[in-house]
């Protein structure tokens, strides 16, 4: 998801090797996308037909973000994407009493985003407020996996992809073009 976290779900053949593999609190990560997800829960499905599999379901490790508050008051004026960053590190990165900080988060490279942003916060979860500020903004977040295992926070602006008759940088979705795989029509009053 853009701006939100979102969630997983992984269905697999039950295993021994896939029952040593997915447990809770391990971390899922695809080859061909930069999500990380956090293993919440771990079903077996049982079926005569068609054999034994695991329904593997986890959240977005932005989520791991929620699990702090903004405990002291945060009076900013500067820019949104400072906020987020301060944010951040006065309750995730480098809080004031260490047993709060995640040591397996850390912050990316800023954007240099300019756009102003003007609060004053306390007491609400530091994802959420995050969310709050993308949503506004139109910006996107991500937490991926560093090189050195630890989580990487960055946000990004996705590009507007939408028609515009003066601009070749618009995309067209079209059977024509081969690249819509399925479709549904519904009508209904």
């Amino acid at each position: 998801r853009y701006s939100a976290f979102g969630d997983c779900e992984l269905y697999i053949r039950a295993t021994a090797a896939n029952f040593s593999i997915f447990q809770k609190g391990n971390y899922l990560e695809r080859s061909d996308d930069d999500m990380v997800c956090r293993i919440e829960s771990i079903e077996l499905d049982t079926d005569a037909e068609n054999g034994d599999y695991l329904i593997v379901t986890g959240y977005d490790v932005r989520k791991i973000l929620n699990q702090r508050i903004i405990r002291d008051t945060i009076a900013f004026d500067g820019t949104a994407e400072n906020f987020v960053r301060k944010m951040i590190t006065a309750n995730v990165t480098n809080p004031s009493v260490a047993a709060r900080k995640i040591a397996e988060i850390t912050l990316g490279v800023s954007n240099g985003f300019t756009d102003p942003w003007e609060e004053q916060v306390t007491f609400d979860r530091v994802f959420d407020k995050i969310e709050g500020v993308c949503q506004t903004l139109g910006w996107g977040s991500r937490m991926t996996l560093g090189g050195d295992g630890k989580f990487v926070f960055n946000l990004y602006r996705g590009l507007d992809r939408s028609y515009d008759q003066n601009e070749n940088d618009f995309v067209v979705f079209s059977p024509e073009f081969d690249n819509i795989s399925s479709s549904k029509f519904v009508s209904n009053s």
